[in-house]
């Protein structure tokens, strides 16, 4: 998955649980958004650890892009 899709994914899943009739979907959108940070900044910090290897790196770099993609929406 590209991590535009991850981002939008993330986000969806997030805008899910907290989208409500009595709030704005504007309001629910950024609330999701930044549920959605805080959820790759726990999965950043965690690939931070195993960044010595290939597949550590690699995933790092991911979870960063996806991240910028997040910032973006």
């Amino acid at each position: 998955m590209i991590p535009k899709e991850k981002a939008d994914k993330l986000c969806m899943r997030f805008l899910m649980h907290t989208h409500t009739q009595d709030r704005e979907y504007d309001i629910d959108k950024n609330l999701a958004k930044q549920c959605a940070l805080i959820a790759v900044d726990e999965m950043i910090s965690e690939a931070a650890r195993m960044k010595s290897s290939y597949m550590g790196r690699k995933r790092y770099e991911y979870l960063l892009e996806v991240k910028q993609e997040i910032e973006k929406l």
